[in-house]
């Protein structure tokens, strides 16, 4: 981050992978624009703490037109205590408000960070146990994703599917969340 290379080159390397960006990844322009944000404002932060001396960014890279058009989301992060906490209540607290599902749900997003079409889509067919990922899970559109998740999710997802074997649907349906007739 620090280098010689960069801070002589910086402009050129960003604009070059913001090029990468659109032509293989295919982001769209407020994703990219998020991204180089993220960058130009870590030198910002660096030159103001006094960690380089100069940025190598200020004022020379040129914004995707027109992204400040596009809505961007303002994202709110919670805290590694906060993130404790609601697993906890949720492990805990099943029964009335929330039930295992919904700790499954909280736990499978907090590991993977994927997106809720991909989430929704979760069967035990794209279950793969020994690398602890839902494999080829349409995300959007027709893009394809491995929903990876840690040890203890697995843990979860096997006393679920031990439930749904003998209480549920005796696991006759191959989506990861059902809904329990009554």
């Amino acid at each position: 981050l620090y280098s010689d290379e960069f801070m002589q080159n910086g402009p050129d390397i960003v604009t070059s992978y913001m090029a990468f960006c659109v032509n293989v990844l295919q982001n769209g322009k407020k994703t990219v624009h998020t991204k180089v944000n993220a960058i130009t404002s870590f030198y910002s932060w660096a030159n103001r703490k006094g960690k380089i001396k100069t940025n190598p960014l200020a004022d020379k890279i040129s914004r995707m037109p027109r992204a400040n058009e596009e809505h961007i989301t303002t994202s709110h992060f919670l805290t590694d205590e906060q993130i404790e906490t609601i697993s906890d209540f949720l492990l805990n607290n099943t029964g009335d408000k929330y039930d295992f599902q919904d700790a499954l749900i909280w736990f499978i997003f907090s590991d993977s960070a994927n997106r809720l079409g991909a989430i929704e889509q979760l069967s035990l067919s794209q279950l793969d146990r020994e690398r602890r990922v839902f494999k080829n899970v349409i995300e959007k559109e027709v893009r394809t994703v491995d929903v990876a998740f840690s040890e203890e999710t697995m843990k979860l997802i096997y006393w679920w599917m031990e439930m749904r074997h003998t209480d549920y649907d005796f696991l006759e349906l191959d989506a990861l969340f059902i809904a329990k007739n009554h």
